[in-house]
């Protein structure tokens, strides 16, 4: 990743896993966003 300490990346990675139906990795991606940023 090229920029792994933006949120965005994170939530935007998150939500294409969850249209994927891939919840571990969304669930995953979607909880470094929160980490990075709890109010994003």
């Amino acid at each position: 990743m090229k920029s792994p300490g933006k949120v965005r990346i994170h939530n935007n990675l998150g939500y294409a896993y969850l249209l994927a139906l891939c919840n571990d990795e969304a669930r995953r991606e979607f909880m470094n966003a929160l980490q990075l940023n709890p109010h994003f």
